[in-house]
């Protein structure tokens, strides 16, 4: 499909170059209304669709580096947060208060954002909470430990709101290419009907903007 895109953009460039250079072919295409300033126009045209593709993919790769990247601080968030939900729920247990406090109760979220709704909380009440920091303290688990823990869900969320901007980054670039690529398909189609129009008995002329007269 890329392919196919390139090689329609190329042939419409040659064509274009050669229906403004070539006297003959701009006088026929004028005298149907089709100016040079519209044959600049869309050939202009051609030439920011191919920048907004190469910036489009330049984008989907950075996207990709950075989906990898969230993927491993997801893993690493989910792990270090459940290993701390694992001790606080054996060390709160008998403390219907604390597990409430703590949203202990139940299965743990495991999509992204839900791990972050969570996560943000968890850790929100635990340092909040004097008796909480000092039970943890039972492991071993400082009040640095959970803060250092916390950090890592806080980078996680940060690389979550990049990835959003740059998905939506994508969107708007694809969105701008496939709008510009079926205004040239239209512009291209009509400019096809007219060359076939005025160089009908020029088949010569035809050949030069790469469009065969059937």
């Amino acid at each position: 499909m890329q392919n196919d895109i390139y090689i329609f953009l190329l042939k419409v460039d040659i064509s274009l170059s050669n229906a403004l250079t070539i006297e003959d072919i701009s006088k026929g295409f004028n005298g149907f209304g089709i100016t040079k300033e519209i044959i600049q126009t869309n050939q202009l045209s051609v030439k920011e669709v191919i920048s907004s593709i190469s910036e489009k993919q330049q984008h989907e790769g950075e996207k990709k580096g950075t989906i990898k990247s969230n993927n491993e601080l997801f893993k690493k968030s989910f792990e270090t947060y459940m290993e701390l939900v694992t001790l606080a729920r054996l060390r709160f247990n008998d403390n219907d208060s604390i597990i409430s406090i703590l949203g202990l109760n139940g299965e743990r979220k495991k999509s992204h954002s839900g791990h972050l709704f969570e996560g943000e909380l968890f850790y929100m009440n635990i340092l909040s909470n004097e008796n909480i920091l000092n039970g943890f303290l039972k492991y071993n688990v400082s009040k640095e430990k959970i803060e250092a823990a916390q950090k890592i869900t806080k980078e996680f969320k940060k690389s979550q709101m990049t990835l959003s901007v740059e998905k939506e980054d994508v969107k708007g670039l694809t969105k701008t290419v496939n709008d510009k690529i079926d205004a040239l398909y239209s512009f291209y189609n009509e400019y096809k009907t007219i060359a076939k129009i005025a160089f009908k008995n020029k088949p010569e002329l035809l050949k030069l903007i790469l469009i065969e007269y059937l």
